[in-house]
């Protein structure tokens, strides 16, 4: 961490120099000036100031610090804990259904039970869900673990965003069924939930298990190409203009 930390402000103080000089240029470079005719302290500004020459090198080094002090930051969160800890999520379970939820092996894991207290007609259907709405972006991976005692079709199981459920398990499927969720992005404000859902809430009850829980903010190393590409042109740009002016 201490190096992380060092990092961090050694890429903060560069994108800073790197933004001054972008709004304000620098003074023109003392070329084939004389050492002995330079102003006390030209050496030190020939030294910082000349290879910032054009907006070309300025921006590069913008972009090139900016990277490393976003590289430099917190990736994301393992399982159920920082942002995503168990008494960070709601739990409800609709339509008076029994449903309920295991939470004792959290952070590694929880489960989530459908209901069974309903009478096969007539009965209206319950969901048992588990939501969280983050304040900020992230791509939430998990793996999912499904069983239940009747049939796959009348108790789907999987998760929403804002209301719109996408079902994991299969109709068609076995009494247990497992998966695993990857990149999956969730806006800042998004409602995010796991369902155990019950058509019938009757002849028996499903269970869904979610596992190695991850969470991560966007992969900023996916800037670093463009960053490298601003540099190398603002030194071929820079190279030419500097030829041009010593002849």
């Amino acid at each position: 961490h201490r190096w992380t930390r060092a990092a961090t402000k050694i890429a903060f103080l560069n994108f800073r120099f790197s933004a001054i000089n972008l709004l304000v240029p620098p003074p023109p470079p003392l070329y084939n000036v004389p050492e002995r005719y330079r102003p006390a302290g030209a050496g030190c500004l020939l030294f910082v100031q000349q290879p910032l020459q054009g907006n070309f090198m300025r921006i590069s080094l913008v972009l090139m610090s900016l990277c490393v002090f976003c590289c430099t930051a917190d990736a994301g969160v393992l399982n159920f804990t920082g942002p995503f800890d168990v008494a960070n999520w709601t739990q409800a379970v609709t339509n008076g259904g029994d449903g309920s939820f295991d939470l004792t092996n959290a952070p590694l894991n929880v489960t989530l039970f459908g209901s069974d207290n309903g009478f096969f007609i007539g009965f209206p259907p319950s969901d048992t869900s588990f939501s969280i709405t983050p304040t900020t972006g992230w791509f939430i991976g998990f793996d999912w673990q499904y069983s239940t005692t009747d049939g796959p079709l009348w108790d789907p199981a999987g998760y929403s965003i804002n209301g719109v459920f996408t079902q994991l398990s299969n109709d068609a499927g076995s009494q247990s069924q497992s998966g695993q969720v990857r990149n999956l992005l969730i806006v800042p404000g998004d409602v995010f939930a796991f369902e155990q859902r019950s058509l019938d809430s009757a002849a028996g009850r499903a269970q869904m298990t979610i596992s190695s829980f991850s969470a991560t903010v966007p992969e900023p190393a996916s800037f670093i190409p463009v960053a490298v590409g601003f540099a190398a042109f603002g030194v071929r740009a820079f190279r030419r203009r500097r030829a041009t002016q010593t002849r």
